[in-house]
């Protein structure tokens, strides 16, 4: 999978899944996930970058940074999977 730091960055900051950025936060509020994200995609063998592998990680890395119960998780779903999907279309 060819990716890069930056447009994981840029992809996860655009979703603004957990709505910091609209709250008027800086650009680099989702560094430490984006960070810890990005590692994971790169470890992930190509043969299995799939939506849902991929939607994994997002959910196993947001659940951890934030503190999410699975309720609080299942929430942000959607806005997970837009991130897997884009991920997916620009560097599969």
């Amino acid at each position: 999978m060819k990716i890069d730091l930056d447009s994981v960055n840029d992809l996860v900051t655009e979703q603004d899944v957990e709505g910091f950025i609209a709250d008027g936060a800086p650009a680099d509020e989702y560094e430490g996930e984006v960070e810890e994200l990005f590692s994971a995609l790169l470890a992930l063998p190509e043969e299995e970058a799939t939506s849902e592998r991929i939607v994994g990680i997002l959910k196993q890395t947001w659940q951890k940074n934030f503190s999410l119960s699975d309720a609080e998780l299942d929430r942000r779903g959607l806005g997970l999977e837009k991130i897997a999907e884009r991920i997916l279309h620009f560097f599969g």
